[in-house]
């Protein structure tokens, strides 16, 4: 069943446009750092593809549409997604909600952002049916200025919880780490992509790597 778990799992996000600043924590797609608003806050919605790029990330296809609330302080980021061919014939769908805390000042040419987020997924083409939760936990290093392009890295730390029909549970912690950009024009329409690492247990008492990439559009409301 692990070899069914994800792609890779990260972010920021009308489906099918193309990672954007509101997709993160969704199965299948890259954890995208939460970036930081202006004083009065904004609001930022997009959409995006994901897909898995190497053996061990499966190289699921997911897509995916979110929003996300960029504050000087806090910013919240809500997304649901659809992961196909997880089992033959089987396709899921994904939600997914994450928090930054923004710990520098807002004038400050970088920022460093603690960030938490929990994604879920139910896959119900197996016997029992399985539950998939994630809880990503990472630091954020990310540009901080009013220019039109915007770059970050976070490593974190990734739990991830699988039960099945309440018969098993099975919890594991891996290390991951994520990085990308985006470049929004003055209309507040955007481009972004994303790649993501993550270690994964290999079912045989070792560790393998997924690794994923994103790419999406995104719309920022002033």
């Amino acid at each position: 069943m692990k070899q069914h778990q994800f792609a890779f799992s990260i972010a920021w996000i009308a489906a099918l446009l193309v990672a954007t600043p509101a997709m993160g924590q969704l199965f299948n797609f890259p954890v995208l750092a939460v970036a930081p608003g202006g004083a009065d806050g904004s609001y930022t919605i997009g959409g995006g593809w994901a897909r898995g790029l190497n053996d061990n990330s499966q190289k699921l296809n997911g897509f995916g549409v979110g929003i996300a609330r960029n504050q000087e302080k806090v910013s919240f980021t809500l997304a649901t997604g659809y992961v196909t061919e997880l089992l033959p014939d089987v396709d899921e769908f994904t939600l997914a909600a994450n928090a930054g805390l923004h710990l520098l000042e807002s004038d400050s040419p970088a920022q460093v952002t603690l960030q938490v987020g929990i994604g879920w997924m139910q896959i119900d083409g197996t016997p029992d049916g399985t539950t998939l939760l994630q809880f990503p936990l990472g630091v954020a290093l990310q540009t901080n200025n009013d220019g039109p392009a915007r770059f970050w890295v976070m490593p974190r730390l990734n739990i991830f919880r699988q039960s099945t029909g309440g018969i098993s549970d099975d919890t594991e912690y891996k290390f991951g780490t994520s990085l990308g950009g985006s470049y929004a024009a003055e209309s507040g329409v955007g481009v972004g992509v994303a790649l993501d690492w993550q270690m994964k247990d290999d079912g045989l008492g070792g560790n393998s790597s997924a690794i994923g990439f994103s790419i999406g559009l995104f719309y920022a409301m002033q």
